[in-house]
């Protein structure tokens, strides 16, 4: 019986010991993959823009090299939006021969419109505060593809935009060309439901359509985007979910 037992603990141990190095192995593969994922969106993209977008909680992490500037579409009405920025920037030229000077690359931009919710005014005794603001304003969707017109026709399409993930964010995406023959790519996101609505539209010139900048640029700053909570979360250092890492995760909204 003691012959017994004494296998009994031994295998036990065994058990218990390889649960360890299983555990341990996991949670050493996920850093490295964190870490790995980290790396990428160093490689490929600027640091998250702040002041309004921070204060509005969109965290977003745009292609490199681009810089913010003042919203570069004209075609919005008083009200539609309450935060615009255009982020432009050309990819690096590739090399040249001997003697020749590369060809300078278009740059790709980036339109980011923000629509926040307003908060409804306080109210007479038995009336109800009208909403301007919320009243003057149709679909966001509607609203984004009226400001684009300007862009080209395509812009006004019917069709809807279609239910695209990266990474662990969900948008919905709408895709057209514009009058001077660029790519197009919008990307609608919503948080905290519906209050809080963002469209990243990248404008992306035929010329640099494969490049690092437009592919592998644009892949990451969708993965790496989030809003509401999980944006609050990245900008004070934490995972997007909430727990405290010092690799925050794609953004989940």
């Amino acid at each position: 019986m003691t012959r017994v037992r004494a296998m009994v603990v031994v295998a036990v141990a065994l058990i218990v010991s390889g649960c360890g190095v299983a555990m341990y192995d996991s949670r050493m593969n996920k850093t490295l993959d964190n870490l790995k994922y980290e790396a990428k969106l160093n490689n490929f993209l600027e640091k998250a823009a702040e002041g309004k977008f921070k204060e509005l909680n969109v965290y977003l992490r745009v292609p490199k090299p681009m810089v913010e500037d003042k919203l570069g579409l004209a075609n919005i009405q008083p009200g539609a939006i309450d935060h615009g920025a255009t982020f432009t920037g050309a990819p690096a030229a590739p090399a040249a021969k001997e003697g020749e000077t590369p060809p300078a690359l278009p740059p790709m931009k980036l339109h980011v419109l923000v629509r926040q919710k307003p908060k409804k005014a306080a109210a007479k005794k038995g009336e109800t505060p009208p909403d301007a603001a919320a009243a003057a304003r149709g679909s966001f969707v509607a609203d984004v593809k009226g400001i684009l017109s300007e862009l080209g026709p395509d812009a006004a399409s019917d069709k809807s935009p279609t239910n695209v993930s990266m990474g662990r964010n969900a948008f919905k995406e709408f895709k057209f060309t514009a009058g001077n023959g660029d790519d197009v790519r919008v990307y609608f996101a919503d948080a905290n439901k519906g209050d809080l609505e963002v469209a990243l539209v990248f404008d992306v010139p035929q010329a640099i359509r494969t490049t690092p900048m437009a592919v592998s640029g644009i892949e990451y700053c969708l993965k790496s985007f989030a809003l509401g909570t999980p944006a609050r979360n990245l900008f004070n250092g934490k995972a997007a979910t909430g727990s405290k890492s010092g690799t925050p995760e794609p953004g989940v909204f």
